[in-house]
């Protein structure tokens, strides 16, 4: 456990690999879900779930471990701890932001759901870069 990230688990390249498939199945799922407007609530889940797969990705081949805590943030707080991570760590908060209103209510503002679709591509494309590597 780590003061400042909170619970954290070890994870291998295997993990790794299924956790980024994950990531790019959330996020092909929630570009279909946006095609509908009456589904933009869940794309914008779908997209949260996809950044944060990435995310889990990122720390995991970088770090060779998740968060694993019940905040989230903790999550933001291992992504800051990779190198040159910023732009990745802005979007995961971005999205975190956004979890409860597309998890839990009734609505998602257009503007909820523009700040998740992009957040969850810059995750994305972090984590296809880091996996490049």
């Amino acid at each position: 456990m780590s003061a400042r990230g909170g619970r954290r688990r070890r994870v291998d390249a295997a993990y790794v690999t299924k956790r980024a498939q994950t990531a790019r199945t959330f996020h092909a799922a929630a570009g279909l879900a946006a095609e509908e407007s009456d589904w933009h609530q869940a794309a914008a889940a779908l997209f949260v779930l996809a950044g944060i797969a990435a995310a889990d990705t990122i720390c995991g081949k970088e770090l060779g471990q998740i968060s694993r805590g019940q905040d989230h943030r903790q999550a933001t707080a291992l992504l800051s701890e990779v190198k040159d991570t910023e732009r990745a760590v802005a979007a995961l908060a971005n999205l975190l932001e956004v979890k409860d209103e597309a998890h839990y209510s009734f609505t998602v503002t257009a503007q909820e759901f523009t700040r998740a679709r992009r957040s969850a591509q810059t995750l994305l494309d972090a984590m296809e870069s880091r996996l490049l590597r």
